[in-house]
């Protein structure tokens, strides 16, 4: 992403970096790598889905994604009125 002032753009993470530090390396800090932070039998079923493939869209267009639903331990807590 290109930024601003202030911005150091050398320093900036990938998205697969990012996305980790959200998920299996954060359950790895908190001593969780068995139950949380990744997709897998027997693991807490906890994610957000979003609007887009994050993964693959233009890095600015990652800005307009939205929430469309939340899952906490396999049930759906919060989803985006039909």
């Amino acid at each position: 992403m290109s930024g601003g002032e202030g911005w150091h753009p050398e320093q900036a993470v990938t998205r697969e970096q990012t996305l980790k530090m959200f998920t299996i390396w954060a359950a790895f800090a908190a001593f969780e790598e068995k139950s949380r932070g990744s997709i897998e039998v027997g693991k807490f079923a906890d994610l957000t889905a979003v609007s887009a493939v994050i993964m693959k869209i233009p890095e600015m267009e990652i800005l307009r994604t939205r929430c469309v639903m939340k899952v906490i331990n396999g049930e759906i807590v919060w989803e985006v009125p039909r």
